[in-house]
């Protein structure tokens, strides 16, 4: 699934949350040694079957973005992967969680689906400005170190910054 968005300033931006994903989440490769034992067509349904799932259980229907699922088990592997290796202990890492005030009074004084758009406009604005950090990150690597997901039906948003010093964090999230 990617989607288009518009940026607040009107700038398209591709973002495909299954591919963000898969940079914290590396697929399973036996799955593929398995699937190339079995017959092609179903190696084929097997995977779109798969590729569903993880759409259902990591993407929230209403933003497209990732879900609460996705933080919870990226956060796990992060700290699974801290523990075994010496190099990724050094790197700091910012874990937050942010609530969008005052959505439920906009929502009560706005006409029905204005509270979806604000959310679905805040989830873009922040994917894109966490994105455009990690670009000037490094040239050489070009994965996405930042992740941003909804953390329930609401308004409450869970963001995980990678290799990024605390006051630079702060900062971020402060904009």
């Amino acid at each position: 699934m990617t989607t288009m968005n518009l940026s607040p300033n009107g700038v398209p931006h591709h973002y495909d949350p299954l591919e963000q994903l898969n940079n914290f989440l590396p697929k399973d490769p036996n799955i593929d040694k398995i699937l190339g034992e079995i017959d092609k067509n179903k190696a084929d349904t097997l995977r779109k079957s798969i590729e569903d799932y993880r759409k259902q259980a990591f993407i929230d229907y209403k933003t497209g973005h990732l879900n609460k699922n996705a933080f919870n088990e990226v956060l796990k592997h992060i700290i699974e992967g801290r523990k075994e290796n010496t190099e990724l202990q050094k790197e700091h890492m910012t874990v937050a969680i942010l609530d969008l005030n005052y959505l439920k009074t906009f929502n009560n004084q706005s006409e029905q689906g204005c509270g979806d758009a604000a959310i679905k406009y805040m989830t873009d604005f922040v994917t894109k400005r966490l994105r455009e950090h990690d670009g000037k990150r490094s040239n050489d690597d070009k994965r996405t170190h930042d992740l941003f997901t909804r953390m329930s039906g609401g308004d409450e948003f869970g963001v995980i910054m990678r290799n990024c010093e605390p006051e630079v964090a702060k900062k971020r999230l402060d904009e």
